[in-house]
């Protein structure tokens, strides 16, 4: 894992989290402060999502949500994430990753795929990037023979 200025990145790179970040009011959070706003990409498409965070306490993260669209179009080749957080009690919050959850969806999915899913996390100030990905973020995630057809990819 490390931080780059956003600057550094390619063109292609800027622009997805500049949309993300863009995109962030459309979390729609009444709990807490973060709001997150999500790209994934496939060799074909562009998925969004945001957080759904609202009075009955549960949770949906950005990357839930942007996964969870890219299975309702079945394009599932997940090969880069791209999020974007915000706060309205600052302007500047702080560089976050996903959340253990969400760092076992992208381990899923990229065990599903047999590839390793890049992962670019910013915040809306544009400045700095934390880039990893999915295996770094979650180098042994669980597996489990109850997991069925996935369990087959498991040499453990």
């Amino acid at each position: 894992m490390n931080i780059q200025s956003f600057k550094t990145l390619s063109k292609t790179d800027q622009s997805l989290l500049a949309e993300a970040t863009e995109r962030i009011s459309h979390a729609l959070n009444k709990v807490s402060n973060p709001k997150t706003s999500v790209i994934v990409t496939t060799k074909s498409g562009h998925y969004y999502g945001n957080n759904i965070f609202l009075s009955n306490c549960s949770l949906m993260c950005g990357e839930a949500a942007a996964l969870a669209a890219a299975v309702a179009a079945k394009d599932t080749q997940i090969e880069k994430l791209y999020f974007s957080v915000g706060r309205n009690d600052t302007k500047e919050p702080k560089l976050i990753s996903p959340c253990g959850n969400c760092r076992q969806m992208l381990h899923d999915f990229s065990r599903l795929n047999n590839n390793v899913i890049e992962i670019f996390s910013t915040t809306n100030a544009l400045e700095n990037v934390m880039v990893t990905d999915s295996a770094e973020l979650l180098p042994e995630g669980f597996r489990s023979a109850s997991l069925g057809k996935m369990a087959e990819k498991d040499t453990n």
